[in-house]
C-alpha cells in the first residue's frame, strides 16, 4: 500500500498584486517586516529595505525572497512576513522622466536620506546609501512628505 502525504498550506496570501502597481514601471518600494526591528537608541522601524525596479512589480516579488533570505542570515528575529508597498513619482504631465531626471531614482535617494537622518542608519538590508550624501533631492521632494512616507510604514 502506498504511503500517503500530508497536504500543508500557508493561511494568508503569499503574494497580493494590486493593479495599479502594474500600470507604472518605475517604482520605488518598501519591504515592511511584521513587527519592528530596532535601530540602534534612534528607534525602532518596520521598514527593511528600501529599493527601487525599472521594470515594474515583478522585480519586487524576486527581491522580497530575496532579502527574506538575507534577514534569514543576518539573524532578525522574528521576521516571518515582508510585505511590499510601492510608491512613484511622475511629474505633473504625465511620464516619470523630465529632462533626463529620473524621478524614481531621486525618490529613493530622498527617502534612504531621511530614514538615515532619523534611524541613524539606512534600512538593515539595504547596502546602498550608507555613504550617500544630500544634493539635489529635496529641492524636488519635501522633506515633510518623505517623513510622512517613512511613517506610514513604521
Amino acid at each position: 500500500m502506498a504511503r500517503r502525504r500530508k497536504i500543508n498550506r500557508i493561511l494568508q496570501p503569499v503574494l497580493t498584486v494590486n493593479r495599479a502597481a502594474m500600470k507604472v514601471k518605475r517604482l520605488v518600494y518598501f519591504l515592511v517586516a511584521d513587527h519592528s526591528i530596532q535601530y540602534g537608541k534612534k528607534g525602532s522601524s518596520r521598514i527593511l529595505y528600501i529599493g527601487t525596479t525599472k521594470t515594474g512589480a515583478r522585480r519586487i516579488a524576486i527581491s522580497a525572497v530575496y532579502q527574506l533570505a538575507a534577514a534569514k542570515k543576518l539573524k532578525l528575529r522574528g521576521v516571518k512576513r515582508l510585505d511590499a508597498f510601492v510608491v512613484w513619482a511622475k511629474s505633473k504631465k504625465g511620464p516619470q522622466t523630465k529632462r533626463g531626471v529620473a524621478h524614481w531614482n531621486l525618490l529613493e535617494r530622498a527617502i534612504l536620506l531621511r530614514f538615515r537622518e532619523i534611524y541613524g542608519q539606512v534600512p538593515r538590508l539595504n547596502t546602498q546609501g550608507r555613504k550617500m550624501r544630500k544634493k539635489h533631492e529635496f529641492k524636488t521632494f519635501r522633506e515633510s512628505t518623505i517623513d510622512r512616507l517613512i511613517n506610514k510604514y513604521n
